[in-house]
């Protein structure tokens, strides 16, 4: 394995982390945890000596639980939750909203992008709402952490990318 790629959680992934499956053995959890789409292979390696090294990376990803980035290799990648997804058009209006799912699984990787780790069981949580008014709280969340850690720009940032696709109630 190229150790430039960059892992991401697989949905397996985020709900071993969710609801501690079994079939992810507990020396792993950690290092699944620190899986976040931006660190490359071999940084995770040395997040991983005590654990294995790249064999424990490999094995997260023989057992399904990380998947390798699209379309990234090297430390030049971005991931595709950091990649603005909004830019405003003067049309604008509903032409820019994205359909539900689309918009859940933008803003979960969002969160877990922005916020890291600690953002995993919020990003859960915004996979499985139904409804957009399932969705508001749980983004009034994210955003309060992002203030706290990023600070007030990163609330402008949101607002003026991903928030303005928000999907209509």
């Amino acid at each position: 394995m190229d150790k430039r790629n960059v892992l991401i959680k697989s949905e397996l992934g985020r709900d071993a982390i969710a609801r501690r499956l079994p079939e992810l053995p507990a020396r792993l959890r950690p290092l699944l945890i620190m899986v976040d789409g931006k660190r490359s292979v071999a940084e995770l390696e040395k997040v991983a000596e005590m654990v294995g090294g790249m064999a424990a990376v490999e094995q997260l990803l023989a057992l399904g639980m990380v998947d390798l980035l699209a379309g990234a290799v090297g430390a030049s990648a971005v991931p595709a939750s950091t990649v603005p997804v909004a830019d405003p058009s003067p049309a604008g209006g509903a032409d820019s909203a994205l359909p539900l799912p689309e918009f859940r699984e933008q803003l979960a990787a969002y969160f877990e992008a922005e916020l890291g780790p600690s953002a995993t069981m919020l990003g859960i949580q915004i996979r499985a709402c139904a409804k957009v008014s399932d969705l508001k709280p749980l983004v009034a969340r994210g955003l309060d952490n992002l203030k706290y850690f990023k600070g007030p720009a990163a609330i402008t940032a949101y607002e003026q990318g991903l928030g303005a696709r928000m999907p209509k109630a």
